[in-house]
Formats: C-alpha cells, structure tokens, sequence
C-alpha cells in the first residue's frame, strides 16, 4: 500500500479546521489527479475520468490529528504479492510521476530522465516487470489534470482557510517523502495565468482567416 498525504498548512488550517467547501473541492481535485497519474503509470494509457482507473484503488484513511490533512491509500494489482523489490519500484514510479504532473503544472521543472528514467532502467536491470511510461504521456496527464490543481488550491485562494498545501508520499523504500512543490497563492497565479486560453479573434481579408 501506498499513500499519499495532502496536508494544509496555516491560518485555520493549522488549528484543525478547514472551510468545508474549499476543501470539498480540493480533494476532488486530489482524487482526480492521483487517479489519471496512477492510471497512467499501471495501464501505459491517459483516461479523462477518474472514476475509469482499472487496477488500482484509492481509499481515504482516517484523519489524523493536528494540521488538517486527507491520507489517500494507493491498494491493487499495482503490487506483486509484497515482493519488496517491486512494491519499492512501483512506489517510486507513481511517486516521480505525480511530482511530475504536479510539479511541471506549477513552474517547477522535473527532470524526466533523472526522475522516472533511472527508475525504470534499474527495475529493468533487476528483470523487474514494470510499465512503460514516456514524457509525452504525462504531459498528456499533466493537461488534463489542470484543472484539478487549481480545485486543489482553494483553501489557499477562496475563504483562504490554509496558506499552503503539501503533499507526501509514504511506502516501502520511499520513506515520508514530499513532492519537489508545495501548493499556495503564488502557484494558483502562475497555472490560472499560465493555463488561461484567450479568447481568439477573426480577422477577415481577401482568402485568409487569422486566430
């Protein structure tokens, strides 16, 4: 099993509370981008809907006490029977690729051969049977889930409940481990500025149609 921890921090957030539905909306959100990263890594294809992820199943945990938090748990055909070479391998596969959805939609570069790249090449190296994952298909992720991290910002933008949200990664091999970016106002301005499409305008003359 793993999981993966969406954690608020300040203001009320720091007290244990929360605006319910800022925070109602941003576990849609975390739900939906675990669910189209975890899919894409275990099923080597992009879906549009979370409730489409076949071979895995995210649980909520029960919350824990002090700074408000939600704890998703990762269970499923995505393990091998508790062999702990693969279960490591599997668990940093979807660690590096969620920071890399996340990360890259927020401004902060991951590198994709550094990140998912080794991984891969060593669990292949160890005859592990691990999915393909290419770059192109987490930014094809990473777009479809644009959306859903700005859901994710909410308590930060809206009531501002919180001032930041962070977000880890606990398993085997993986430790208590943080994604390289944390969620606050600053990065809801960069993916709502980033990600705004314009409006296009038609300029008509003789054959030609400019957008």
């Amino acid at each position: 099993m793993l999981q993966v921890e969406l954690k608020f921090v300040g203001n009320l957030a720091s007290q244990g509370e929360i605006e319910l539905y800022d925070v109602a909306q941003a576990i849609i959100g975390f739900q939906r981008t675990l669910a189209l990263t975890t899919h894409a890594v275990i099923n080597a294809e992009v879906i549009t809907q979370a409730p489409s992820l076949r071979g895995a199943k995210i649980l909520a945990l029960p919350p824990e006490e002090g700074s408000w938090k939600i704890i998703a748990a990762l269970v499923g055909g995505i393990w091998a029977g508790g062999q702990a070479s693969h279960d490591s391998v599997v668990g940093h596969l979807l660690y590096s690729a969620y920071d890399y959805v996340i990360s890259e939609s927020l401004g902060v570069h991951v590198n994709f051969d550094e990140s998912l790249g080794q991984t891969i090449e060593r669990a292949r190296e160890a005859n592990l049977s691990v999915p393909k994952i290419s770059e192109s298909r987490l930014d094809s992720v990473q777009e479809k889930c644009e959306a859903s991290i700005k859901l994710m910002h909410r308590p930060m933008v809206a009531q501002e409940s919180a001032e930041s949200a962070e977000i880890y990664f606990r398993g085997d091999g993986i430790g208590h481990r943080p994604i390289s970016t944390n969620l606050d106002f600053d990065t809801y301005e960069y993916i709502a500025r980033t990600h705004e499409r314009p409006k296009s305008r038609e300029h008509r003359g003789g054959n030609y149609i400019l957008e």
